[in-house]
């Protein structure tokens, strides 16, 4: 099991690698005229990645000595770590003009492939540059209140009681102000809350609501497909229980089985029961 922290630490390295990544393959483009060995390949964008943004994660000779060491344990890269550290220390020097140069790439400026962008300023010729805009932004932290526990305006007093700033986001959820691990928020363990983005909290309601409930003579049946890790397996379930008061049988699939299992852990956690089928 991965501890926690080191967890998000590194879901949010990658996260910043993948919000960067077109103007990382350019700049690679850039210092290096053929395209080297996949785990070269990998770890130099990774890196270059790392060096864009206006909010960079790390000191810039901190990272070139880090990218070294990292090159210098793989296999698949131990060889070139001396290619790995000069392209990175060209990039050092000449970091300006790069940036300037790979901003020209279409899919550096934006990073997203062309082929997106291209279908945004067709689809949305007034809008496609705020779109792109967005989609690059930092993801908001935002919690899902389980109604079976507790609410909204509930959870987020026991929040502010231990000085931990939030606002409301629809109706079940909290956008913390700063992000921090789930085991250090209060209720975590027993239940009162989840991790789940504003759209995806959508999903139960309009589902559930569109639904006549007087018309079953027994409880709704609901099947949710590729359900891991069980966040809205979780949510039909909260919502139909603790809004509609009304009775539900979910069965959640999942072609992953390893993944399913983590559907199993969030039903525990919540208190909740669905029928869990892998495969």
């Amino acid at each position: 099991m991965v501890d926690a922290h080191l967890r998000a630490g590194v879901q949010s390295l990658v996260f910043h690698v993948l919000r960067h990544f077109g103007q990382a393959q350019a700049l690679r483009r850039l210092l290096v005229k053929k395209v080297p060995p996949a785990g070269v390949d990998a770890l130099l964008c990774t890196s270059l990645a790392l060096f864009c943004g206006e909010d960079l994660p790390y000191d810039g000779f901190v990272l070139v000595d880090q990218s070294v060491e990292a090159a210098k344990r793989a296999v698949l890269t131990k060889h070139q770590a001396g290619f790995v550290n000069g392209c990175l220390r060209r990039y050092l020097r000449e970091a300006d003009a790069l940036q300037n140069q790979a901003k020209r790439d279409l899919s550096a400026k934006w990073n997203h492939p062309a082929w997106w962008i291209a279908r945004l300023k067709e689809e949305y010729p007034g809008h496609w540059q705020k779109i792109l805009q967005a989609n690059n932004r930092h993801a908001p932290f935002t919690l899902r209140i389980n109604a079976l526990k507790t609410d909204v305006r509930q959870y987020q007093s026991d929040l502010f009681a231990l000085n931990i700033e939030s606002k409301v986001s629809g109706e079940f959820g909290l956008i913390l102000q700063k992000p921090r691990p789930v085991q250090a928020l209060p209720g975590f363990e027993t239940g009162c809350f989840s991790v789940q983005d504003a759209a995806a909290q959508r999903a139960a309601p309009l589902l559930l609501s569109g639904l006549q409930p007087t018309s079953f003579s027994g409880p709704m049946r609901v099947l949710d497909a590729c359900a891991a890790p069980g966040g809205k397996t979780a949510h039909l379930l909260e919502y139909a229980c603790g809004v509609m008061t009304q009775s539900v049988e979910v069965t959640a699939i999942e072609v992953d089985v390893r993944r399913a299992e983590r559907i199993h852990d969030t039903l525990i956690r919540l208190g909740l029961e669905a029928k869990v089928v892998g495969g």
